[in-house]
């Protein structure tokens, strides 16, 4: 039996917006270890075409971006869907962006 490290950059990053609900809801369910245990600083959810609402919502809350009516939530999360189509990843920067502009 061969020893693989699992240690790496992306092990601890999420695109999957199945996996990023399972993250937010129980991290132990996709990780065995914490990231901070092996030197990184956190696990981290890559808001991307296949991220989902929950995700979605928690970056917006961790940004102190997100809407008080769930209607500007649900343009807003229309328009991200929109723009991860265009672009392999969405970044915080991003996000600022679009929910500047949304009404």
């Amino acid at each position: 039996m061969h020893s693989k490290a699992v240690v790496g950059e992306n092990a601890f990053a999420h695109a999957s917006g199945i996996h990023q609900d399972g993250m937010l809801k129980a991290r132990e369910t996709y990780e065995i270890m914490r990231a901070e245990e092996v030197g990184w600083e956190a696990s981290r959810l890559v808001l991307g075409k296949l991220s989902g609402r929950n995700a979605f919502r928690q970056r917006l809350q961790a940004l102190a971006i997100l809407p008080e009516q769930e209607a500007e939530l649900d343009l807003a999360f229309i328009r991200f869907k929109a723009l991860a189509d265009q672009q392999p990843e969405i970044s915080d920067h991003d996000l600022r962006m679009l929910m500047s502009t949304v009404p």
